[in-house]
This record gives C-alpha cells, sequence and structure tokens, in this order.
C-alpha cells in the first residue's frame, strides 16, 4: 500500500475510533490498488488501533488459496499433517480440487445432503484409483476418517465447509502445484460421477489422467 492509503486508512481508523468510543470496534478496508489487499482495523474502546491484512479466500471456486501451514486448524492441520507425510504434492493438489469441486456441488444443491458423504467417498476413491495412488493414500484417508467421526452435520454449509477445510489442507502440502492442474478434468470427472453414466465416467477418468501427463 503506498503513503496515500496509509494515511487514509489510519484517517478513517481515528474516525471510526472517535464515533465508536464507548466499545470495540473492527472495520473491513479495501486497499486503495484494487483486488491487491483487504485491511482489518481494529479499535478498542480505549481507542487503540491495530490495522492487519486479511487474506481473501474464494469458496466453490477451484482449488482454494491456502493459507500458510501455520494458520491451519482442526481437519485441516490434519489434512496438511498427513499429507506432507505422503509428499506428492501434484496428487495432493488432484485431491483439494476433488474435494473444492465437491463442496460447491453441496453449495450449489446439485449433490443433496443425503448423499454427500458417500458421493465424497466415491469420488476420492476414484481419483485415487485414477492416480494408482489408493494405498499410499490410505493413511490420510484413515487420519481423516478418525477426525470426523462422529460428527453430525445438518446443513448444506456444514458439509461445505468440512470439504473446504480439506481442500484448505491438502492445497498447502501441495506446495504450488495446483497452479499446473487442469481444473476442467476435475469438473468433468466429478460431473460424471454425479449422474452415473459409467461411459462418462471412464471418458473423465482417462481425461484426467492425460491431463497430468502433459
Amino acid at each position: 500500500m503506498n503513503r496515500t492509503g496509509v494515511i487514509i486508512v489510519w484517517a478513517l481508523a481515528l474516525i471510526c475510533s472517535a464515533l465508536t468510543c464507548a466499545a470495540a470496534e473492527s472495520v473491513v478496508l479495501a486497499d486503495l490498488a484494487p483486488g491487491r489487499h483487504y485491511l482489518q482495523v481494529d479499535v478498542s474502546a480505549s481507542g487503540a488501533i491495530t490495522v492487519k491484512p486479511l487474506k481473501v479466500v474464494r469458496i466453490g471456486d477451484g482449488p482454494l488459496d491456502p493459507p500458510p501451514p501455520g494458520d491451519l486448524t482442526g481437519v485441516a492441520k490434519i489434512a496438511f499433517d498427513e499429507a506432507v507425510k505422503i509428499n506428492r504434492p501434484t496428487e495432493s493438489a488432484v485431491l483439494a480440487a476433488t474435494y473444492s469441486e465437491i463442496s460447491k456441488q453441496v453449495r450449489s444443491g446439485s449433490l443433496p445432503l443425503k448423499e454427500a458423504s458417500s458421493f465424497a467417498a466415491k469420488a476420492v476413491n476414484t481419483v485415487l484409483g485414477a492416480l494408482g495412488a489408493k494405498d499410499r493414500w490410505r493413511p490420510w484417508t484413515r487420519a481423516i476418517a478418525d477426525e470426523l467421526k462422529g460428527e453430525t452435520w445438518r446443513t448444506a454449509d456444514q458439509y461445505a465447509d468440512a470439504y473446504d477445510a480439506l481442500a484448505l489442507g491438502l492445497n498447502a502440502a501441495a506446495g504450488g502445484a495446483q497452479d499446473a492442474l487442469d481444473l476442467g478434468a476435475i469438473v468433468k470427472l466429478i460431473s460424471a460421477l454425479l449422474t452415473g453414466d459409467m461411459p462418462s465416467i471412464i471418458e473423465a477418468v482417462v481425461e484426467l489422467i492425460q491431463s497430468l501427463r502433459r
């Protein structure tokens, strides 16, 4: 952010402080350079001001931008830790894209909630089979299953948030490998699995394998 931007942000924060001196307040301000940053300005009841940058993560639009590994918590942290042990960045990226697309289908209502868990398992199993990596990723899937055991989700957001968390952890472990993925091949595979049409599924699996060899 340039000097002018900093001055304006702090001026806005001071105004906010003057107007809300009785209670703490937080506001989010965009950087003057469009699309570059978002800043959270926290103003305490005493008038103390802190400014910190925020990372923007878009939900359901391809693989999610991973936060720094140290910021991961819960199932996202476990997804990261277990994927790092396997040390297959491209496979981590493919799985992340798979979970991200499943999340998108859940949020849109295309994937009924009562079928979400079984479909996710089938999709991941299909992808790992295409990668020839089922055995390699078995410790990962077991660790995730253990972590999520007993979870009761009732809404689309709860299901989708869980899949997004897995995608975050996997993307963090991918270390940038997701940038080279053909997302269209993964979207096509998930769409084919939703229809259950075997010829379409086979075609999508072949396309995914070919895309990873380019």
